[in-house]
């Protein structure tokens, strides 16, 4: 990812979409359209035999997910996804990743108490 974003750089893009078209000879095209992304992701997907309706929106889904299992700060998951909104921001935060977390086990009576 980080050598991405030193292409992206190295063509004068300093905003927008990071997904861009690459023409002949390696030069930096247009954004991709969202329609173009999703049909990569299914396709992706399909060819790594996952099952499931995922669409351009599972990357965004999957970046919070992912910063949030690693304890990421939400205000720095926010600026890179562009989130204005902490609600917003969450609704792509994917639950079922959160079964294996601390807070899921405080039920069972694994994790310390809170309580003094």
């Amino acid at each position: 990812m980080t050598e991405w974003l030193e292409v992206l750089k190295a063509h004068g893009v300093q905003e927008g979409q990071i997904f861009r078209r690459i023409r002949k000879g390696g030069h930096l095209g247009e954004p991709l359209a969202p329609a173009a992304v999703r049909d990569i992701v299914k396709e992706r997907c399909a060819l790594a035999g996952i099952d499931g309706r995922f669409s351009a929106h599972s990357l965004r889904a999957g970046f919070v997910t992912e910063a949030g299992k690693q304890n990421m700060p939400l205000p720095e998951t926010m600026a890179m996804t562009g989130h204005q909104s902490v609600a917003t921001v969450v609704g792509y935060f994917r639950a079922e990743s959160a079964l294996g977390s601390k807070v899921s086990r405080m039920l069972d009576g694994d994790e310390p108490s809170a309580k003094p």
